[in-house]
Order: structure tokens, then C-alpha cells, then sequence
């Protein structure tokens, strides 16, 4: 399946425009935000700051899920995703949460879904909580919660879109 997606030039270019809407969209509104004083950092440490960006991704990403209806993988993505982003943001009014932990959590088991091979991509998670925690930007409880939510939202998202078609 993957070397299809190289060789096809159409399914190249979906596989750049996924990439496109899924990641580089909100990370260019954080930049924006940041860059107008909306929030103070890429990190997002304040906890209204990070309310506001959370809540502005959720809706992004419901809109990417409209848009996503009729293709079933990305849909579930995009689902899996709004699901996740508004536990986080409900989270996050009280608590912190590793939102890369949940979200990188939420994309490999999306992935390995596609193809048992990128359940490989589960051995950098120990690497991400590693850093997160060496940087002092969550606690390893944080972390593990992160990596919870990330499996919890995924399992969740799955029976409901299956057992809705």
C-alpha cells in the first residue's frame, strides 16, 4: 500500500494535502497566534491561552471531518482527533495533559490500523515522554495520561463510527 501511495502521483498529492490539513494548518495558527499576541509561546503554557487554541482547533478539525465524510480512514482521523482535542481541552481548564503524547498516540494506532508495520512508530512514544519530561514541560504522569487518552480516544472513536455504518 505505501509503495502505491509513492508511485501514484494523485495519491502523492492527497498524501501531501492530508499532511497539510492535519498538522500544518493548526501548527500555522499557533505560529499566527503567537506572532499577534494571542498566546505567548509555541507551548501554550497558559492555561486560558491553551483553552482558546484547544477549543479553535476543535472546531478546525470538525470542519476537516465534514470535508473527510466520504473517506473513511481520514473521517475516523479527524473524528478520533475532535474527540481527543475536546477531552484535552476540558482537561487542560483544570490539569495538564501531553497533548503530543495523545495526539502522536492517537495517529500511530490510526496508522498501524492501515498496516500492522507502523505499530513501530509505538517505540518512539517512550522517546517523546522522555523529552517532554526532560524538558520540564509535563510529568511522567502527565505523559502516561497523555498516551491513555490517546488509546481511550482512538478504541472509543472506532466502535462508534463502525457500529454507526
Amino acid at each position: 500500500m505505501l509503495e502505491f501511495v509513492l508511485v501514484n502521483n494523485t495519491s502523492f498529492f492527497k498524501l501531501v494535502l492530508n499532511i497539510f490539513f492535519f498538522s500544518l494548518v493548526p501548527f500555522i495558527v499557533l505560529y499566527i497566534f503567537m506572532r499577534l499576541h494571542v498566546v505567548s509561546d509555541l507551548e501554550i503554557t497558559d492555561m486560558k491561552e491553551r483553552t482558546l487554541y484547544f477549543s479553535l482547533v476543535v472546531l478546525y478539525y470538525v470542519l476537516v471531518s465534514y470535508l473527510y465524510r466520504g473517506e473513511l480512514f481520514m473521517f475516523t482521523c479527524a473524528v478520533s482527533i475532535v474527540i481527543s482535542m475536546l477531552c484535552m481541552t476540558l482537561i487542560n481548564t483544570k490539569w495538564k495533559i501531553s497533548g503530543h503524547l495523545t495526539l502522536d498516540t492517537l495517529i500511530f494506532f490510526s496508522l498501524a490500523s492501515i498496516s500492522k508495520l507502523f505499530l513501530l512508530l509505538m517505540l518512539l512514544l517512550p522517546l517523546v515522554a522522555y523529552t517532554r519530561i526532560k524538558l520540564k514541560k509535563h510529568t511522567l504522569l502527565q505523559t502516561v495520561f497523555g498516551v491513555i487518552l490517546g488509546c481511550v480516544t482512538f478504541w472509543v472513536t472506532n466502535l462508534i463510527i463502525e457500529n454507526n455504518l
